[in-house]
């Protein structure tokens, strides 16, 4: 500021570069943008340097018959508007423990999904209560055939409790539908305050079981184990969770999400016959044991099919159970109940098969269970 700017200043005034064009007060001239000038703050007006410097020009002379312009204050900048954090929906379900019944190894035919993967829309949107769930639909994997080259860094294939996810989700938004179909004010709210169904919910724990399995053996997988997920019976509903190939030869493994400790309940005795109980708490596990024995066996019929020989392992992996600290492993019928690290060391042992040995009969299990 020079010495005629700071004579014509006040205790109220300022002298400024405008942001905005105006008129002096006094004279009426246009004051373009950027130009120095004195702000009255008391006003709210604004007046040139040379009606401040003229002593023709007094302070009280009435001014000139331009309508004055004021001068706004600097704006503050807008604040941005940031979105809201999502709260976690009131509706969150809650997942039971499954019946044995309910989680018996009984699969279905191809689940219906559309053909862009979503849920059937419902007919209203929500405005309260768990909104439909909607799953990706998986790329089916293409069949190989027996010894067709596969990529050297190929070692799994399948999706880990892919569906029984899909299976979960489709029953889920079936019961949410018929919710807000029969009664359309309160539907969310009824879905928010209750739980899907024991036999919905056992859909979702099971392949979470199958999903924690699967993703310790894809972190394993290698030239010497290979592994599938989800194999599909032909001509049966039923389902294999996972099948590995190591070098002791294949392994036939069903996951279960149980909680409580394994352990091996023999009854009978000299007048009786004895019979093995596998118990996971107080939960009878026997029939399991069943359900592996028929698997071992398709995957025996699949291999002599093809012309190849291999020892078939079957396999119980208890992915949440109570296992002691030493031990973490039961043998009945020749069927062992496990934790996934027991089970991954075993199937690592040594055995007689090489890489080629693996990854030949892993593509003939492919091509004959495939996955969904």
């Amino acid at each position: 500021m020079n010495s005629s700017d700071a004579s014509a200043t006040s205790s109220d005034d300022k002298v400024m570069a405008l942001r905005y064009a105006g008129k002096c007060r006094l004279r009426g001239k246009a004051l373009p943008a950027r130009e120095r000038a004195v702000y009255e703050r008391s006003r709210k007006t604004v007046r040139c340097l040379d009606c401040t410097a003229s002593p023709s020009i007094a302070e009280g002379s009435p001014p000139t018959t331009t309508t004055e312009a004021p001068v706004p204050e600097p704006e503050a900048p807008t604040p941005r508007l940031e979105a809201p954090t999502a709260e976690p929906d009131a509706a969150t379900l809650k997942l039971g423990e499954p019946t044995p019944e309910s989680d018996e190894l009984t699969r279905r035919d191809p689940l219906p999904v559309s053909a862009d993967g979503a849920a059937t829309p419902t007919p209203e949107p929500p405005a309260l209560g768990a909104p439909a769930l909607e799953v990706p639909p998986p790329e089916p994997p293409a069949a190989l055939p027996s010894g067709a080259p596969v990529g050297e860094d190929t070692y799994t294939d399948g999706e880990a409790g892919g569906s029984a996810r899909a299976e979960f989700v489709r029953r889920h938004n079936k019961r949410e539908d018929k919710v807000r179909k029969a009664h359309p004010k309160i539907g969310g709210f009824l879905l928010a305050v209750t739980d899907d169904p024991q036999t919905t919910a056992a859909w979702s724990k099971g392949a979470s079981g199958e999903e924690i399995l699967g993703s310790q053996m894809n972190k394993a997988a290698g030239p010497l184990l290979r592994v599938l997920h989800d194999r599909r019976v032909p001509g049966s509903r039923a389902n294999i969770d996972h099948i590995a190939v190591g070098p002791g030869g294949v392994w036939v493994i069903d996951a279960k999400k149980y909680q409580g400790r394994p352990a091996l309940k023999v009854e009978g005795g000299i007048l009786s016959r004895t019979v093995e109980k596998l118990m996971v708490g107080r939960r009878d596990c026997t029939k399991l044991v069943d359900g592996v024995l028929k698997q071992v066996e398709i995957v025996q019929a699949a291999l002599e099919a093809a012309g190849e020989k291999a020892p078939v392992h079957g396999a119980l992996c208890f992915v949440d159970a109570d296992w002691p600290l030493f031990g973490g492993a039961i043998t009945t019928r020749g069927v062992q109940a496990v934790w996934w690290n027991k089970l991954l060391t075993a199937i690592r042992r040594p055995g007689d098969f090489d890489a080629d040995a693996v990854k030949r009969v892993w593509q003939v299990l492919a091509a004959a269970l495939p996955g969904y």
